[in-house]
C-alpha cells in the first residue's frame, strides 16, 4: 500500500514528515484483526515453499514489464477475436521466464490456438500446456491447465494422432493408482482425477468417497488434492460427499476443503449449513472458510446471511469483522449503503473500524468523500475519524477537497494529519494546499508545520528533475 511504502520511506526524512509513520501505525493498531480474504481462499491447500531467483534487478523489473505489456496486448487480441495474433504473443510472453504473465501465458495461448484449430495448432497447444505444467506448477491458472490439457489430447485423439491416444491411455490406466495413491505425484494425481471427471462425474464422485473415505491409505495432501479437484470441477455432484467430511472427525484441513466445496454448491441446504458452520464451529479458521463459502454463493440468500452474522453482538468481533470484509468484496453499492448505514448505528467501535476498512477497499470517489464526512463528524471517537481521514486519502479523495477539509476540522491532531497526507502526494493540488496552509492557516505551530513540508515537496520534486550539463 502506498501509505505503508511512504511511512517506511520517512526514517531518513525530517521532523515534520515522521508524523506520517506514528499516523499510519495508529491506524493499523487499531484496525479489526480480521482473517485477510484472500488467504482464506487458499486455507485448504499446502504451502508451498517460494522459490528465489538471483538475478539483476533492473534486469528483473524491465522483463516484468515487458512482459506484462505483452500479456495485456494478447489478452485484448484474444478478446477481439484474433486467435492468430494472440498466439503468437503469448508465445513471446512465455520467453520471460520466471515474471508473472509467462506463468500463465501457456494456458492462454494453448487456448487461442484450440480455437483456431487444425491438428497442427492442437499441437502445439499441447506443448504449451505441457511446459506451463512443468515449469509453473503453482501458477494460477493450474487447475485450468489440467482441465483443458485433457480436451486437447481428447480432440488430438480424435484426429488419429497416435502419441495423444497412448497419454490419454496412460492417464485411463493411471486411474487404479489413483484408488490407491501408490507412485502418484501431485500433479499425475489431479489429472487422473480431472479425466475421471472428463468421462462420468458419477464415476469421479465414488472415486472421491473412496480417497476420502476414515479408511483410505492415502496421503493426507492427495485426499486434501481430492476435495479441491471435486470443488473445481464437479460441485453438484459431490455434495453429498462434502457434507459427510464435514460432519465427520476428519483432519481438521479435510473438513475446510469440504467447507469450502460446499461453498460451490448454491442451494438453501448447503447454506444452512454453512451458516450454521460459521456461528458454531469451534475452530476459528473453520468458521472463516465457512463464512469465506458463503460469500462465494453471491446470492441474495448468501449476503442476507451475512448481514445477519455481522448484526449478531453474541458473535465475535474478529469473526464478525471478516464478514464485513466479505460483503464489501464484490463491491455492490447496495451492500456498501447498507454498510455505511450500520456505520452510523452500530455502537462497537471494533465493528465500525472494520466498516471503515471495508469501504475503503472499494476506491471510488463517493466512498473517499464519504470516509472524509465521517472525519468530521464529532459525534465518533478521535481514532476513528483519525483512521477515516487516512483512508479516505488513500482511497483517492482529490488533494484540493483533502486540504479544504483541514479547514472545518477543529482538532490539530486531525490537521496534522491531512498536512501528512498531502506531504506524501506529488500532484500540483497537494502542494498549492500546502502553500495556502503555510500563509492563511489560523493556527501559528499548523503554519510552521506546512512551510517545513512545502520546503520537503518542492526538494523532492526538484531531486527527480534531471540536472542539464
Amino acid at each position: 500500500m502506498k501509505i505503508r511504502r511512504a511511512c517506511r520511506s520517512n526514517a531518513k526524512r525530517p521532523r515534520a514528515a515522521n508524523w506520517f509513520c506514528w499516523l499510519v501505525t495508529v491506524a493499523v493498531v487499531n484496525c479489526v484483526g480480521s482473517v485477510p480474504v484472500r488467504a482464506v481462499r487458499a486455507v485448504h491447500a499446502e504451502a508451498q515453499p517460494s522459490v528465489e531467483t538471483f538475478e539483476p534487478r533492473n534486469k528483473i523489473v524491465v522483463d516484468s514489464i515487458a512482459s506484462d505489456s505483452l500479456f495485456q496486448e494478447a489478452r485484448t487480441a484474444l478478446f477481439k477475436g484474433d486467435f492468430s495474433r494472440a498466439a503468437l504473443l503469448f508465445q513471446q510472453v512465455r520467453r520471460y521466464r520466471g515474471s508473472t504473465a509467462a506463468s500463465n501465458a501457456g494456458y492462454w495461448e494453448a487456448f487461442a490456438r484450440y480455437k483456431i484449430g487444425g491438428s497442427g495448432q492442437l499441437l502445439a497447444a499441447l506443448a504449451a500446456l505441457d511446459d506451463q505444467r512443468k515449469l509453473y506448477p503453482e501458477a494460477a491458472t493450474t487447475a485450468d491447465v489440467d482441465a483443458f490439457l485433457i480436451r486437447v489430447l481428447t480432440q488430438l485423439d480424435r484426429t488419429g494422432d497416435r502419441t495423444a491416444h497412448k497419454r490419454l491411455q496412460r492417464i485411463a490406466a493411471s486411474v487404479r493408482s489413483v484408488e490407491t495413491c501408490v507412485g502418484l505425484q501431485p500433479p499425475a494425481f489431479a489429472l487422473a482425477l480431472r479425466y475421471v471427471a472428463s468421462q462420468s462425474e458419477t464415476d469421479a464422485v465414488k472415486l472421491t468417497d473412496r480417497l476420502v473415505a476414515p479408511n483410505s491409505k492415502c496421503p493426507l495432501a492427495l485426499r486434501r488434492n481430492a476435495l479441491v479437484i471435486a470443488a473445481d470441477v464437479f460441485p453438484a455432484a459431490a455434495e453429498k460427499t462434502f457434507r459427510r467430511v464435514v460432519a465427520s472427525n476428519a483432519e481438521v484441513s479435510l473438513r475446510r476443503a469440504a467447507v469450502f466445496g460446499l461453498g460451490r454448491v448454491p442451494n438453501g441446504a448447503s447454506l444452512a449449513l454453512l451458516e450454521q458452520l460459521a456461528r458454531s464451529q469451534p475452530d476459528t479458521t473453520l468458521r472463516t472458510v465457512a463464512l469465506a463459502a458463503i460469500a462465494d454463493q453471491g446470492s441474495a440468500q448468501a449476503r442476507a446471511v451475512l448481514f445477519r452474522y455481522v448484526n449478531d453482538v453474541t458473535l465475535a468481533v474478529k469473526s464478525r469483522g471478516t464478514a464485513i470484509i466479505l460483503l464489501s468484496e464484490r463491491g455492490r453499492k447496495a451492500d456498501l449503503d447498507a454498510l455505511k448505514g450500520l456505520f452510523e448505528q452500530s455502537p462497537e467501535p471494533d465493528i465500525r473500524q472494520a466498516i471503515l476498512t471495508a469501504i475503503s477497499q472499494n476506491r471510488t470517489l463517493d466512498n473517499a468523500r464519504w470516509l472524509a464526512a465521517v472525519s468530521r463528524q464529532l459525534r465518533f471517537r478521535l481514532n476513528e475519524r483519525k483512521i477515516a481521514l487516512l483512508l479516505g486519502a488513500e482511497a483517492g479523495l482529490p488533494s484540493g477537497e483533502l486540504g479544504r477539509l483541514a479547514d472545518g476540522l477543529s482538532e490539530d491532531e486531525l490537521r496534522k494529519t491531512v498536512l501528512a497526507m498531502l506531504s506524501q502526494r506529488d500532484d500540483k493540488e497537494a502542494l498549492q494546499q500546502l502553500e495556502r496552509i503555510a500563509e492563511t492557516d489560523r493556527s501559528p505551530a499548523l503554519r510552521s508545520i506546512a512551510r517545513i513540508l512545502v520546503g520537503e515537496v518542492r526538494a523532492r520534486a526538484a531531486a527527480r528533475v534531471p540536472s542539464k550539463r
